[in-house]
């Protein structure tokens, strides 16, 4: 099969699949290693759940706009509910930090005169219907972004500092398309839908730092997520399925990822670079090939004696954890694994795995 998505090897880092959540109930203590043998465990790192960001405090809204791609307007004077614009991209130009735009059910598209990339300016909201996650508002297309870590890039809407984008559908079927680009931004990301994009979901580069919780990521054909440079942020609570690879982190980046279900994709969570993500109460599982996967100099957190990770990691098609890390060994305590499909240097000390 060829892979779609961007794949860290590009620029010379290599990838790992992540674990999934598991209960609390389900931990005992027990000290046992991958195959067997007693391995010296080198430089772990002190995550702790209170290093995941805190809730952003609500945004106030000083002013709301309404945009209706089947009635509305681009040079209506007086902005209402009942007299809206008629893109994403006009209301954009009218709104400064505190604005909400309000948009109507419809399909926003450039044969309704949308202009991509749609910029999210700083400050701004961009809010659909977030009960359905968007479901009937969606926003499909992409345009040229030249990143200034990454080069050209293909993408339907960029989300910058202190945005928010909540209560919509994206995606971006162009080739090498990716839904939504967050370039060294904190943006709020939240009950969103994420489907049928040529590559990602969503990408973050340079630094950034979002929050992205509560969406649905499907049937993109490249990843659901990717994370690459020194990307951070916290991604909580989505559920990622029959992607191609759930989630990746490349590079140097180190976002925590909890309480996802990472499901039925080709791959879990891949892991590469000196990536070093935290991953706590996700569950992964039914994935084609590997649960979590970890090359070259990574080293994901799923888990230590101080900080249990409550991952579910099983039923993957060939490894649960997969380690071909040059030198690492990957620490998973307290967490529901089967060891029979364990490959590589994984530290399960205090972990109660047992078979299938």
């Amino acid at each position: 099969m060829t892979h779609k998505g961007w794949s860290p090897h590009s620029n010379r880092s290599l990838t790992i699949p992540f674990p999934l959540p598991v209960r609390a109930s389900l931990l005992t203590n027990l000290l046992l290693l991958s195959g067997g043998a007693a391995i010296l465990l080198a430089h772990p790192q002190n995550y702790a759940l209170a290093g995941i960001a805190k809730q952003a405090p609500q945004k106030i809204i000083t002013e709301v706009i309404y945009v209706n791609p089947n009635i509305g307007t681009d040079t209506v004077a007086d902005n209402s509910q009942s007299a809206p614009y008629r893109t994403i991209a006009y209301a954009m130009q009218q709104a400064s930090s505190g604005t909400a735009i309000q948009l109507a059910s419809g399909s926003y598209t450039n044969k309704n005169g949308e202009i991509f990339p749609i910029v999210v300016k700083q400050g701004v909201i961009l809010r659909g219907d977030a009960s359905t996650k968007g479901q009937t508002i969606n926003i499909i297309g992409g345009g040229y972004y030249i990143s200034p870590t990454l080069s050209a890039q293909n993408v339907t809407v960029r989300a910058e500092k202190d945005s928010e984008i909540s209560g919509v559908s994206i995606t971006n079927p162009n080739t090498r398309g990716t839904a939504l680009w967050i370039e060294s931004s904190n943006p709020t990301v939240k009950n969103n839908t994420f489907s049928n994009s040529n590559r990602e979901g969503v990408f973050l580069s340079g630094t950034a730092n979002p929050k992205i919780e509560d969406n649905i990521f499907t049937k993109n054909l490249g990843n659901g997520i990717s994370i690459a440079k020194m990307s951070a942020g916290e991604i909580r609570n989505n559920v990622i399925d029959n992607t191609g690879i759930g989630i990746v982190v490349s590079e140097s980046a180190s976002p925590a990822i909890a309480q996802n279900r990472i499901l039925k994709n080709r791959q879990g969570v891949d892991v590469g670079g000196d990536a070093t993500p935290l991953l706590r109460n996700n569950i992964i599982e039914n994935n084609r090939e590997n649960g979590v996967v970890a090359t070259g100099n990574a080293g994901p957190n799923l888990g230590t004696k101080a900080s249990p990770g409550q991952n579910r990691i099983r039923n993957n098609g060939q490894y649960d954890i997969y380690n071909v890390t040059r030198n690492n060994t990957i620490f998973a305590v307290g967490n529901d694994i089967d060891l029979k499909r364990i490959s590589g240097r994984v530290d399960f000390v205090n972990t109660p795995a047992t078979g299938s």
